[in-house]
C-alpha cells in the first residue's frame, strides 16, 4: 500500500467509451452486514469485481468479511471511521473525502 497518497493516481469515470459492454459495481458498507457474504458469493460466482467503500467502524465490527472483500481482489475505499455528515465538517476538520486502503488495478 502506498504511503504517500500524493503518487497514486486516480481518475473519476462518469461515462466509459461507448462501444464497451461495463458496468462499475460500488457497495458502501457502514452498518450492518446482512447480504455482504451473499454479495461476495454472488461476484465470486460470476468472476466479477467491485468497489467497496468501508467505515473504519464497520471494519472494526466484521473484521472477516473485510478480510474476505480484499482477499477476493475487490477495491477498497473509505467511507470514513464512522460516516460523519461531511457537509456539516470544516475543511480544516473534514481533510480528504477519500482515500483508497487498497490501490486501484
Amino acid at each position: 500500500m502506498p504511503t504517500d497518497t500524493a503518487a497514486t493516481e486516480t481518475r473519476l469515470v462518469t461515462r466509459g467509451p461507448s462501444g464497451c459492454n461495463q458496468v462499475a459495481l460500488t457497495y458502501d458498507a457502514g452498518s450492518g452486514a446482512e447480504g455482504a457474504a451473499a454479495i461476495l458469493d454472488a461476484l465470486a460466482r460470476h468472476n466479477v469485481r467491485a468497489t467497496f467503500f468501508l467505515t473504519g467502524r464497520w471494519v472494526e465490527r466484521f473484521p472477516d468479511l473485510a478480510r474476505r472483500i480484499a482477499s477476493a481482489g475487490h477495491e477498497i475505499g473509505s467511507h470514513s471511521h464512522t460516516h460523519p455528515d461531511l457537509t456539516r465538517l470544516s475543511q480544516k476538520r473534514s481533510g480528504p473525502s477519500w482515500i483508497w486502503l487498497s490501490k486501484p488495478s
